[in-house]
């Protein structure tokens, strides 16, 4: 068995057309869920220019592209679904996520937005998908988040360190009668 995995294996590296390599991204089935899904880059200028893939199993369809500046990922980093609609947008700066990142629904809604820094969540974060909101600090969940389960009612998680401290449900004020 194991010979015929490395045969198999080889039968597959070696059947890649010249001058393209595998690698393989995130495909996003919801906003937490994903499964990885191999590309072919088909196009890669480096150390300086634009790098393209498409996906393997229909190479219509471009998988990604990127930038690179003396040999690191500079720039945007697109990452598309198979209906050519944007799942993904990153901003790099070498090879680190650097800046503004959001992840999109296929029909192009926000799913998440939120800020990197070297490579590490910081700042006001948004989970749409779930109406969480708050803010990272050093990659740790960080002061009050809130979850809306309702237009005007919603639960304050208090963080500290990454550490939840506690846990309270807001009501809206009732109505003022004269």
């Amino acid at each position: 068995m194991h010979k015929i995995l490395i045969i198999f294996t080889l039968f597959c590296i070696l059947s890649l057309p010249e001058g393209f390599s595998q690698k393989s991204i995130r495909y996003y089935l919801s906003d937490t869920v994903y499964m990885p899904a191999e590309v072919l880059v088909i196009k890669s200028e480096q150390p300086n220019g634009k790098e393209l893939a498409v996906y393997k199993d229909d190479t219509s369809k471009i998988a990604y592209s990127c930038h690179y500046y003396n040999g690191f990922i500079n720039g945007v980093f697109t990452t598309f679904y198979k209906n050519g609609s944007v799942m993904e947008k990153i901003i790099y700066q070498k090879n680190k996520k650097n800046g503004e990142y959001t992840l999109y629904s296929p029909e192009g809604k926000v799913w998440i937005k939120g800020i990197y820094a070297d490579d590490i969540k910081q700042g006001y974060w948004a989970y749409k998908t779930h109406n969480f909101y708050g803010r990272y600090k050093n990659g740790l969940k960080n002061g009050k988040w809130r979850l809306y389960y309702t237009t005007y009612s919603y639960y304050v998680y208090k963080y500290k360190n990454g550490k939840l401290l506690f846990k309270e449900k807001q009501l809206p004020e009732p109505p003022k009668i004269d």
